[in-house]
């Protein structure tokens, strides 16, 4: 399955000096849903579930998710369930994944051959379960070792010890630019991978709302 992630570049000084631009972020996700739906702003209505999940009512039928790190930003619409995280891929303590991930995932990470692979592993696996509980809408109310992400043949396998796992999920990961991590998980009807579109969206995002 084909989806489009809407990319924006903020590394630009204007997006770090300028004090309007603190609601970008909220400006961003209904730009987004506006290019994807051609839904005018005014119209587009978004609630929040009970763990703080914003859910789009207008248009409805469909979901979105967003996320940021330094340097851009990423959103999604999809028409079925779906969580999408960014990361700038960094030095970190991996004694993190043993003490806070599923043995299987700290074991995936540790069986990198370097420590640039394990590193990229580290946040291949923390994207893809940030993911995961982005589509849950449980975000830090779920426990990060009561559930693993894990590299299988073809797919990801998702294992969660405290769902009932009767639902199929496809998956992205990537590293773009070299330096910054992006997964995607969709609740779908089989776990095929998926083709990810990136469309860069800066100039006419900063045109329209920024500048």
């Amino acid at each position: 399955m084909e989806i489009t992630v809407y990319l924006l570049d903020t590394n630009a000084s204007f997006y770090k000096n300028n004090p309007r631009n603190a609601k970008y972020s909220e400006l961003f996700k209904y730009f987004c849903i506006k290019q994807h739906t051609g839904c005018h702003f005014d119209d587009i209505q978004i609630e929040k579930g009970g763990y703080g999940k914003p859910i789009l009512q207008n248009p409805s039928d469909l979901f979105f998710n967003i996320s940021h790190t330094e340097g851009y930003s990423v959103c999604v619409v999809s028409e079925d369930n779906i969580g999408i995280d960014i990361e700038k891929i960094e030095m970190i303590d991996l004694d993190i994944a043993k003490k806070y991930f599923a043995s299987a995932e700290y074991q995936y990470i540790m069986k990198g051959k370097h420590n640039n692979n394990q590193l990229n592993r580290f946040f291949e696996v923390w994207t893809m379960k940030e993911c995961y509980l982005k589509l849950l809408g449980t975000g830090i109310y779920k426990e990060l070792d009561s559930f693993s992400i894990t590299p299988e043949q073809n797919h990801y396998s998702i294992v969660d010890s405290t769902a009932k796992m009767n639902r199929s999920f496809s998956c992205f990961h990537d590293i773009i630019f070299g330096k910054y991590a992006l997964s995607i998980i969709m609740e779908a009807s089989n776990n095929d991978n998926l083709i990810v579109e990136l469309t860069d969206i800066t100039n006419t995002f900063n045109t329209q709302c920024i500048l």
